[in-house]
């Protein structure tokens, strides 16, 4: 089935309207015993092209079985985009505001306001604050706004003040004598010296500093006993505000991207604010993250996993007593899980920003094979649990106050939706029960779902680790009654997992009438650490034969035909120029978003050169140099050398400011496809980095996939099928303008050469033809080549 173009616009308005969950917290200063959440949405605007923000508030009431109930709930509330942080402080009486305004003269200006109840208590302009430059929005990376215990300061991160560079030619405008702290001389010669930033996603951020802010009078002291060669980030204070902890990202000798990359040298640091001495809590060789006291103050948890080697990787969750100075290992790595049902080790970027509950339990989410799901872990007894998900792919917790957990739940065919449980008892943490705290959540009855368990083929064992099985969910639209063509969908990273979830492109493609699968290939995270380390050496190999497999055990079975499109983005992207090249006679179109095209090319000019070495299975130091066996192993891999293999159509799309898989990459593509007379489309979007989400952006990329396939599909289905009978052997036949193009023979039939011959009315027939040859014929015929391709008949 092809919707119109109109229809198509229809059904990404449609899903468009459905919101998503930014945040959800409980306030600090809940009223009469009864819990307050906050919790902050973000819709797509499609006419106004761009994602409006709003919050709605619930109001709970504790149930005498320990659940809780919805007492009131507000409508939603649209909160103005200026703000940058809105944190409220420990007893819940105030709040800190960081808002990025305009002025008069159109020139950007920042404020840091202290509210008290309703009232806006303190405004300080930070452009007035010399001592740092501009506060740092949230960025899941370096950027903090913690309040102190006593509520008398704030702490927050901020980019370092440097002098103006100004030209050679420039008069000074200030004197030796005028040079004050606000009035720093500007720099000569300066003005074009190139400064490193961290990449991806942080474009601009070069060197930040911790600042702390005394919330009466404004006065900022920025900490300058930092060593020199760290960038600080994930700043908390500690139990008695004499101090600071944070994570220190190393910058020599140059800056790697950071952003979805937990496994750069990083230590987790204390300043001692009375002595200014700044020290280690963490080793030098393993890389830290996501720091959480507890809230007694007496230990920090923590992420740690090894530097260097695929970029996510299980990581350990380690504790840190406060009192005594001891590390412990409370979650370790799982090399191996047992079976499917068995736990496969710590597979999340962060730490909930408030993850104990009572009894010493940590509560936070993580990749589990095709699903993410809630954990519970006792950091006495080192016990890990996993709390009941129920028909949900996706569960992830959101906040954690007392034994209050709020979470996020999601599945391929129910939106993300909140809910509220209450944490049981040590022990009986699997009895909790969930409340949605909306009425009414929508539910997409129209898609079905399943989680399909995969063995690689024989020819794909892994050399070292065996057998090692993984997964793919398939989402197909149930009201569709015609057979259903099918897109195969491999995820990026590659170091990363699909869960199923409510994901859009996925289920816009649902709607447009197509199922999906969804692959998470050998070297996906949530299957334990073998798994995952299976693939760097064995890229363009282990994981396109796995995507293969993936496809075949689907594709022609039940409700899906063989009419099989490919789409995927970075490494997804990958993976699909992969497969075209591989399998050139299986799939009908392609499409892919700044994907990576040529390993060679991409290490000199990406912000995680490191990526190219290690999926090669080379080694990485800053002095790597790509030599002739280093080029040669990296060609290897790149989906470049298949190209003259392609034969269907390719649709690029690229965001122009991707650091991570630079546009050259899609570029190179372009032309090789050009050269070689294959159709090709090139999107280019502008002000988008490496995941393209400006709202007008996305909206024509995935309507112009969609139209591609149909474009490929069209193609296909102008073409009339009818059973034909051919020396007593039924096949499925094409027939166009009267002729029988081929036939689809059926399995006993596949190894017979192809060969040419006259059906008993004089229409000529090709026999023998394997179940994907016949595309070729058609796109052949299709192109005025009827007459050659039957001359000799």
């Amino acid at each position: 089935m092809v919707l119109e173009l109109d229809e198509v616009v229809a059904e990404f308005k449609d899903l468009a309207r459905i919101p998503e969950i930014v945040s959800a917290k409980l306030s600090n200063g809940c009223s009469d015993g009864k819990p307050v959440v906050i919790s902050r949405w973000n819709q797509r605007d499609i006419e106004r092209a761009e994602k409006i923000s709003f919050s709605k508030t619930y109001i709970l009431s504790h149930k005498t079985d320990g659940g809780f109930e919805v007492e009131y709930r507000t409508s939603p509330q649209e909160k103005l985009m200026s703000k940058l942080w809105n944190k409220q402080s420990p007893s819940g009486s105030m709040a800190a505001v960081v808002r990025a305004v305009k002025n008069k003269k159109g020139e950007d200006q920042q404020f840091v306001e202290i509210w008290s109840g309703d009232n806006k208590h303190r405004c300080f302009n930070v452009k007035n604050i010399t001592k740092h430059g501009d506060v740092y929005k949230p960025d899941n990376q370096f950027a903090c706004l913690e309040w102190s215990a006593g509520e008398g300061h704030i702490v927050y991160m901020a980019e370092k003040k440097l002098p103006k560079p100004v030209s050679y030619f420039e008069k000074d405008s200030i004197s030796e004598e005028g040079i004050t702290e606000s009035k720093i001389k500007p720099v000569k010669g300066d003005e074009f010296v190139v400064k490193e930033d961290w990449g991806e996603q942080l474009v601009g951020k070069h060197i930040p500093v911790i600042c702390v802010m005394d919330v009466d009078t404004g006065d900022v002291s920025v900490l300058d006993n930092v060593p020199d060669h760290i960038s600080p980030g994930q700043v908390k204070w500690t139990p008695d505000d004499d101090g600071v902890i944070f994570i220190g990202w190393d910058h020599e000798p140059y800056r790697l991207g950071v952003i979805y990359c937990p496994m750069r040298k990083s230590v987790l640091y204390h300043i001692d604010l009375q002595s200014s001495k700044c020290q280690k809590l963490s080793t030098e060789d393993r890389s830290a993250r996501s720091p959480r006291f507890s809230p007694d103050g007496s230990k920090i948890v923590f992420f740690d996993c090894a530097i260097g080697g695929p970029h996510f990787q299980a990581g350990r969750l380690l504790m840190y007593d406060w009192k005594r100075k001891e590390m412990s290992v409370v979650v370790d790595i799982v090399n191996s899980p047992k079976d499917l049902s068995s736990f496969p080790g710590l597979y999340a970027l962060n730490l909930p920003e408030r993850c104990w509950s009572s009894n010493n339990r940590i509560v936070l989410n993580s990749g589990w094979r095709s699903k993410e799901v809630i954990l519970v872990v006792n950091t006495e007894t080192k016990e890990v649990k996993k709390l009941p998900e129920g028909n949900n792919g996706f569960c992830g917790v959101l906040d954690v106050y007392k034994d209050c957990v709020i979470a996020e739940f999601a599945s391929p065919d129910q939106p993300p939706h909140l809910v509220v449980g209450k944490l049981p008892l040590v022990g009986k943490e699997e009895e909790i029960s969930w409340k949605e705290l909306d009425i009414n959540t929508e539910c997409l009855g129209e898609i079905s779902w399943e989680i399909i368990q995969l063995e690689p083929s024989k020819n794909n064992i892994h050399p070292q680790f065996g057998d090692l099985n993984y997964e793919s969910v398939l989402l197909k639209p149930e009201n569709k009654k015609s057979m259903l063509p099918l897109i195969v969908f491999p995820h990026g990273g590659p170091h990363t997992h699909f869960p199923a979830t409510f994901m859009f492109p996925a289920i816009f493609f649902c709607k447009c009438g197509f199922a999906v699968l969804l692959v998470n290939y050998r070297g996906s995270t949530g299957f334990g650490e073998d798994n995952l380390r299976s693939l760097p050496g064995r890229i363009g190999d282990q994981d396109v034969k796995d995507v293969q497999t993936a496809a075949e055990s689907v594709a022609g079975k039940g409700n899906i035909d063989n009419r099989v499109f490919i789409f995927g983005g970075s490494h997804g992207g990958f993976l699909t120029t992969h497969m075209i090249g591989q399998y050139p006679d299986y799939y009908s179109a392609a499409a892919c978003r700044n994907p990576v095209i040529n390993v060679c090319s991409m290490s000199n000019s990406t912000d995680i050169p490191d990526w190219n070495y290690v999926e090669t299975g080379l080694d990485f130091d800053f002095k790597s140099l790509p030599s002739d066996d280093v080029l040669k192993d990296m060609w290897q891999r790149s989906p470049l050398r298949h190209v003259d293999n392609v034969k269907v159509p390719v649709l690029l799309a690229i965001g122009t400011d991707d650091r991570r898989v630079p546009p050259k990459q899609a570029y190179e593509y372009y032309k090789a496809l050009k050269a070689r007379n294959i159709p090709v489309r090139f999107l280019a979007y502008p002000d988008n980095g490496h995941p393209i989400v400006k709202v007008d952006s996305e909206a024509d990329c995935m309507v112009n996939v969609v139209q591609w396939f149909y474009k490929s599909l069209a193609n296909i289905d102008n073409i009339d099928e009818a059973l034909v009978v051919v020396e007593d052997t039924i096949g499925l036949g094409w027939f166009l303008e009267g002729y029988v193009l081929a036939i689809q023979s059926p399995q006993d039939m596949r190894n017979i050469p192809p060969k040419l011959e006259l059906l008993g009315n004089g229409i000529p027939v090709i026999l023998g033809l394997g179940q994907w040859q016949w595309h070729d014929l058609i796109l052949h015929l299709l192109n005025d080549d009827m007459a050659h391709l039957f001359n000799d008949v």
